[in-house]
């Protein structure tokens, strides 16, 4: 036996060892992923049926008159018109000002929360029990850090539903049930490494993403070689057999050879996933943000509201774009 073929079989055997257990923690848990999806998060479909029906009747403020009374730094580039409180408001970028007076929207306290919660979930607001203010990512507000501090609650209901509700935009931000966590714990989190301590520091979660994927591919590889290094082309006179193994390591030589080049692959996809050394953002290939909309938002554009363009709360909420040609429109719906 070769040097070559002792240091391959030195590899693929005590660093394979070890990363085994870990392809069989990405294949299960991608499995359960696969059918069940990541994160618990909240869909724009559910974030539209939440929330109150929008009076335009009680819109006494352009977007724009709204955006210099509020004192608004610099022009928003995505505006939206929803109830908030009871009371119509408009949301520019982060900040959400009231569409009645121009009023910023103070910090929502704990009790103001719980009764957003409470018209969230339709629970009482005696079943809803404050769980404190989340101020650093936790396990569930991982994808929805920008919503951060939030006020969490615990309802008692069958479900074990949680709620986190944004101090800043008093919207509900997250919501958990008992089953979303399990199967988050069973496909999201073992398979992205999704830990609040490891995640909140991107560039450290993507090394430890990339590197275990790396090692993962080097046992993929030496596995291939040595399929290829320890089969015997040539068939033996003495009438041995041309795979030099039996029993078991004759069945991981068959599997492996059969499905080597689908788990080198398979971990490669998944090293690519996180971009590693930024490949994929390299500097000069930037696009501008407006650059397919027409152009930057201009409250300008956006006359008073008529209360008859919707009567009886027909709406929900109204979202600003800019069109190819320049033109801004606004958009209310309600959902299906």
């Amino acid at each position: 036996m070769t040097i070559v073929n002792r240091c391959l079989i030195w590899v693929h055997r005590y660093v394979g060892i070890p990363v085994s257990l870990l392809f069989v923690l990405w294949f299960a848990s991608g499995i359960v992923m696969m059918y069940t999806g990541g994160m618990p998060h909240l869909t724009p479909e559910e974030r539209l049926a939440a929330l109150d029906p929008l009076d335009l009747s009680r819109v006494r403020l352009t977007p724009a008159a709204a955006a210099v009374r509020a004192r608004i730094p610099r022009p928003p580039q995505r505006a939206g018109l929803l109830t908030v409180m009871g009371r119509p408001a408009y949301r520019l970028d982060d900040s959400t000002v009231f569409a009645d007076t121009g009023a910023r929207l103070p910090a929502a306290d704990p009790d103001a929360a719980r009764r957003v919660a409470a018209r969230f979930t339709g629970a009482p607001a005696a079943a809803l029990r404050y769980a404190g203010l989340i101020e650093r990512p936790d396990q569930w507000t991982l994808v929805t850090r920008a919503a951060l501090p939030a006020h969490r609650f615990r309802v008692a209901d069958g479900a074990a539903t949680e709620l986190y509700v944004s101090r800043r935009t008093t919207e509900v931000a997250m919501v958990t049930t008992r089953r979303t966590r399990v199967l988050a714990w069973l496909g999201a989190i073992p398979h992205w490494f999704y830990l609040p301590s490891l995640r909140v520091d991107r560039p450290l979660w993507e090394a430890v993403i990339v590197y275990t994927s790396a090692v993962g591919c080097l046992v993929a590889l030496t596995g291939l070689l040595l399929g290829l290094t320890r089969f015997r082309w040539r068939r033996p006179s003495d009438g041995r057999p041309r795979i030099p193994y039996a029993g078991g390591m004759r069945w991981h030589y068959l599997t492996g050879a059969a499905f080597g080049l689908v788990t080198l692959t398979w971990v490669f996809s998944g090293l690519l996933s996180v971009q590693p050394f930024a490949w994929t953002t390299m500097r000069g290939l930037d696009v501008p943000a407006d650059v397919l909309s027409g152009g930057p938002l201009r409250l300008d554009d956006f006359p008073a509201f008529e209360p008859a363009a919707c009567s009886a709360g027909c709406s929900t909420a109204c979202t600003a774009s800019t069109s190819p040609s320049g033109t801004t429109a606004a958009r209310c719906g309600t959902p299906d």
